[in-house]
Formats: structure tokens, sequence, C-alpha cells
């Protein structure tokens, strides 16, 4: 019944109605495939990520680099 009055409707109004349903289903797997994702990295055990990722050691490389202020950087680039 709903099929032969969508089949009496006129092609641009077929076309909107297949994207709103393409839109809603593309939302809903999208949905269901972030929370699949949010509960695998959050059931992950931590400490075999880090060491996987060297995240310590990226730490503190991080902690060990200095950056020269601006106003040194300024003062070799000024003209004389």
């Amino acid at each position: 019944m709903v099929f032969k009055k969508i089949q009496n409707l006129p092609e641009e109004k077929k076309k909107i109605i297949l994207w709103i349903i393409v839109g809603i289903v593309a939302l809903i797997l999208l949905i269901v495939w972030l929370k699949g994702t949010f509960e695998k990295i959050k059931n992950l055990p931590k400490e075999e990520v880090e060491n996987k990722l060297n995240l310590l050691k990226i730490k503190e490389a991080l902690k060990n680099i200095s950056f020269p202020s601006l106003s040194l950087l300024l003062e070799k680039f000024q003209p004389k």
C-alpha cells in the first residue's frame, strides 16, 4: 500500500525519500560503528598499548625538547 503511493509520486519526491532513508541508515550505522570502536578502545589493556606505542619514551623526549624563545629568533633576523 505504501509502495503504491511512493510509486505514484513524481521522480523528485522519490529521490528525496530515497536520500532521507539513505541518510537515516548511514547515521544509524555510524552510531553503531562509533559505539563499537569506543568499546574496543576502552577494553584495550593500557600498559600493552603504551608499550606498543612507546608513549613513555615519547613523553620523555618531548619534555627534553627546548624551543628558542621568540625574542632570540627576532634578534637574529632583524636588519642591522
